[in-house]
């Protein structure tokens, strides 16, 4: 029928994989531009201080795509070797930790579940 990957242990489709990596791409492509929203206007500041450091020496713009770009690379070699649970999880943390308080921070909401 299909080629197969192999995916929580079972058999899956290959356009799982496939899902989920292009979701992993779209989170770090939101995130870098949430991110890019938040520093720019003064409403945030990044945490990470590497990431930080970085966007001092070469600037926000190209710092931000330095990351992001090593993150889908990151990404891609996982999906190369079939790793998509990793991927998965990954994806999954990232909106939870990275995008949604992004979006929290730029509507004005404290994005600390613990204060509301």
């Amino acid at each position: 029928m299909f080629d197969k990957v192999q995916w929580l242990g079972q058999k899956w489709p290959p356009r799982i994989g496939n899902i989920v990596i292009i979701a992993f791409v779209v989170t770090h492509l939101a995130d870098a531009i949430l991110t890019y929203l938040g520093i720019s206007t003064d409403i945030a500041y990044e945490k990470n201080q590497i990431a930080a450091y970085t966007f001092e020496l070469v600037g926000l713009g190209p710092g931000l795509l330095l990351f992001k770009f090593a993150c889908i690379v990151c990404g891609l070699i996982l999906f190369y070797f079939k790793l998509h649970l990793f991927i998965l999880l990954s994806t999954l943390l990232g909106i939870i930790f990275a995008v949604i308080p992004g979006i929290l921070i730029l509507n004005g909401i404290d994005s600390n579940p613990l204060t509301w």
